[in-house]
């Protein structure tokens, strides 16, 4: 479906109800969908609607939200079957590890994924497998660490078989690697998922803040720096002293976007900080084509959800918007289908109806304090978790793919997006997709997750619309996978 292209680029995935099939549609968060006497019909059986907010101080939010998330854990753990958990080393795998050791939970079995430095020099943190390992040691948990080479960037077709629909994620490949590590030994992991949407934990719910603190500082003097200096540092990250090179990569994607959106009403905001392109560029990647073939803006589904939530303060908007876009079409999306592809159920404790019940009642500067995110989790937890684990940045769980794609992925992304593999599909404009991997491999810009969706996307096609009667077969050939 060319309508719903825009969208899969400009968010890497495509916001439900819609698919990247054409007429066949997902079924919405909290919706259910009746047959009755040969008709079908969708309505909603759940609302998610905030308040009315507790009038208790932080100090008793704290103590009631750490017996609400035990309890939450408690219920998540009952099963007949072997249970693991997902363990990045971070505030929010590290809570639940903290509650299922409090719950009295015998045998503690966690999972993360570790890489070489080397490859994680590029990516916002490559520490993971560390904290992990201490927080695991904290709780007397048995502790797998498993070692990603870029190899397994090979496995992105079998992933993209079992997600049906490209989301473009390379955490995709972690938690698959996670799950099938862990099938030996249980049946179920439970997962951090869905705490940043629930508490506020990422950036854009940071950045109506941020922005009041950037309009102090003259526009041309932002635009000069956005310009000039941050080319600079895109191409000399790695050679600057005391500093991690991921981290100041990290702060120039995010700077750079926050500076063209500083000005912009705070809806709008969001969606353009949530877009990995700015409307302009997005056009330009499309192929005439498809450019004249596609009437709705990319980002709509989020101007609705907004509207649907008028009248809230506006963490909570944000939140709400995210519940309704990024968890379930990203998130819980890939983390469902990697898990179901070894049999592995994922189960997401702070998404337990109760915790959320709860957390719809906090006030939203409990939520975030000032540039403190997650700030009700990290004191419920403060004299439990590790200091080190407690202070840590947010950053995503995944691959090191931006060294990976410039250096033992770079013939592949040469191959599988080849101006004349892109020219044949229609889609976009061959001139401009090259010129992305150029600047990509030179580290004048960094288009990562960009390349990434469009690698998806190809393969994707090659999966499920190429005329092939073996299209899987096809596309591992291609890459050389194999068939575990």
């Amino acid at each position: 479906d060319v309508e719903c292209l825009p969208e899969y680029l400009a968010l890497l995935y495509v916001p439900n109800p819609q698919t990247m099939f054409k007429g066949i549609f997902k079924l919405s968060p909290g919706y259910r969908l009746l047959w009755e006497k040969g008709r079908i019909s969708v309505e909603p059986y759940w609302k998610m609607r905030f308040g009315p907010l507790f009038q208790a101080s932080e100090e008793e939010l704290s103590e009631q939200f750490h017996e609400v998330m035990v309890s939450a854990i408690r219920r998540q753990l009952i099963s007949d079957v072997p249970i693991g958990f997902f363990l990045s080393g971070g505030l929010d795998s590290s809570a639940l590890v903290a509650c299922a050791a409090e719950s009295g939970m015998s045998t503690l079995r966690c999972y993360s994924i570790a890489f070489r430095r080397e490859h994680g020099a590029l990516e916002q943190s490559d520490e993971d497998s560390h904290f992990a390992r201490v927080v695991a040691d904290r709780f007397g948990a048995k502790f797998e660490s498993l070692p990603v080479e870029p190899e397994v960037a090979t496995l992105l077709p079998k992933a993209i078989w079992h997600m049906d629909e490209p989301v473009a994620d390379h955490a995709a490949i972690a938690t698959y690697l996670i799950c099938r590590a862990a099938k030996p030994e249980v049946t179920v992991l439970l997962s951090g998922q869905g705490a940043d949407e629930v508490l506020g934990g990422y950036r854009v719910h940071l950045a109506h803040r941020l922005s009041r603190y950037l309009a102090h500082v003259p526009g041309p003097m932002r635009r000069t720096f956005a310009r000039n200096l941050l080319p600079f540092l895109h191409r000399h990250a790695a050679a600057l002293p005391f500093v991690h090179p991921g981290l100041l990569l990290a702060f120039c994607r995010f700077y750079e976007k926050l500076q063209a959106a500083a000005d912009m009403p705070e809806e709008q905001q969001y969606s353009a900080l949530r877009s990995y392109y700015a409307a302009g560029a997005l056009q330009d990647l499309l192929s005439d084509e498809v450019a004249e073939a596609t009437t709705r803006k990319p980002l709509h589904r989020f101007d609705e959800h907004f509207a649907d939530c008028a009248g809230e303060e506006l963490l909570n908007k944000l939140l709400y918007v995210d519940c309704k876009t990024f968890l379930p079409d990203l998130n819980l999306t890939l983390s469902d289908k990697m898990s179901m592809a070894h049999s592995i159920e994922a189960r997401v404790p702070f998404l337990d109806n109760e915790v959320v019940d709860f957390l719809l009642r906090v006030p939203p500067n409990i939520k975030i304090k000032r540039l403190t995110q997650k700030y009700l989790l990290r004191r419920a937890f403060r004299d439990i978790l590790p200091s080190g684990v407690l202070r840590r940045r947010k950053a995503g769980f995944g691959l090191p793919i931006r060294s990976w794609l410039q250096n033992e992925l770079r013939d592949m992304v040469h191959d599988m997006l080849s101006e004349k593999r892109v020219r044949e599909r229609g889609l976009l404009q061959p001139a401009a997709v090259s010129r992305m991997i150029e600047e990509n491999m030179s580290g004048r810009q960094d288009h990562t997750l960009r390349i990434w969706a469009l690698l998806t996307l190809e393969l994707w096609q090659q999966t499920f619309l190429d005329n092939s009667s073996a299209n899987f077969s096809t596309t591992e050939s291609i890459l050389g996978v194999g068939t575990t």
